[in-house]
């Protein structure tokens, strides 16, 4: 089995390739607070190409799905959602708190894992020193966290390690310097989990409890040439003959050509592709997953376009197709 794991969910960007027998293929990690979104697939495509695989390889997908930055897990789930309605291939969902819990490791004292929430609030783990869950993540305070942890030795990791052991005076304290999730960790933790059990879904925590909450925001992106699977998978979803993949990326890659991608929460939804030359600009392809349609995707789609573009814009539809006949009038 050879798992992608993908973690965009607090300020790096990464990648893995793990196979199961033989450990980490490949892996990338690059600090940025902006820019996940335009780096995460170049970033998959190079520790694809680093060990000789295409994406058709793949076996399985894991990625962060929170908590972290709102618009990082968003970036993160839908690469990971795509890539894995592209392949037909399974996605997990590993929490960010676990994945830096894994990269602190087992040892003999219990492990907190703190991450930076907002003003005096952290979101937190609690594990026992062979890394089984203690405690739920959760949001808590720095000054309630001497009543919440267990007597006796304490290791720490993550962001906000140094503000808790800060709160912790007189407690036998062992800092771990680990800060960000560890993507090879994540990547072999997917390999022995069951899908149904642990879904790519938005982990926010907004009380004491885990909530898991649907996250409605569109965003609209321009669609990177790893995902020409991606939108094939779309249009096979939209229409009754689909384009490949490598029609797709053929097309993405002629002179002029342009992309947009929908992401409704954190799941592809629609794209719009189009070519311009001097002028005139020619829609070649819009398509909007039945699922989604009749929530005006399609048409947030075209508008970005048209602003993005100058000139004229030309588009050919079937004189029977009533419905799109009836957004282009719009």
């Amino acid at each position: 089995m050879i798992v992608l794991a993908i973690d965009t969910a607090l300020d790096a960007c990464q990648a893995a390739l793990y196979r199961v027998g033989d450990g980490v293929m490949a892996e990338r990690s690059e600090v940025m607070a902006r820019g996940h979104a335009e780096r995460v697939a170049p970033m998959i495509r190079d520790i694809l190409t680093a060990s000789g695989l295409v994406p058709k390889d793949l076996n399985r997908i894991a990625v962060t799905h929170g908590p972290g930055a709102f618009t990082g897990i968003r970036i993160g789930l839908a690469m990971a959602r795509g890539l894995g309605l592209a392949l037909g291939i399974p996605v997990i969902g590993i929490d960010t708190l676990e994945a830096l819990a894994h990269g602190a490791g087992p040892g003999t004292a219990p492990l907190l894992v703190a991450l930076t929430g907002r003003g005096e609030e952290f979101y937190a783990g609690l594990y026992a020193g062979d890394l089984v869950q203690l405690r739920a993540p959760r949001v808590t305070r720095f000054d309630a966290i001497a009543t919440e942890v267990p007597a006796g030795p304490l290791r720490i990791a993550g962001p906000a390690a140094d503000q808790v052991i800060a709160r912790l005076t007189g407690r036998p304290i062992l800092p771990v310097p680990v800060l960000r999730p560890d993507i090879a960790a994540m990547a072999a933790l997917a390999s022995r989990r069951a899908p149904g059990e642990h879904p790519p879904a938005p982990l926010y925590l907004r009380s004491a409890d885990v909530k898991p909450q649907a996250d409605l925001k569109r965003s609209l992106r321009p669609a990177q040439p790893l995902e020409a699977a991606v939108l094939s998978a779309l249009h096979r979803d939209a229409a009754p003959v689909a384009w490949s993949a490598d029609e797709f990326s053929q097309l993405m890659a002629m002179p002029g050509a342009r992309a947009l991608l929908a992401i409704e929460g954190a799941e592809p939804a629609g794209f719009v592709l189009a070519r311009q030359a001097a002028d005139e600009t020619e829609i070649i392809m819009i398509a909007t997953r039945p699922v989604f349609r009749r929530r005006g995707i399609a048409r947030a789609l075209l508008h970005a376009l048209a602003q993005d573009l100058h000139g004229a814009l030309f588009l050919e539809v079937a004189a029977g197709n009533s419905a799109a006949r009836g957004l282009y009038r719009r």
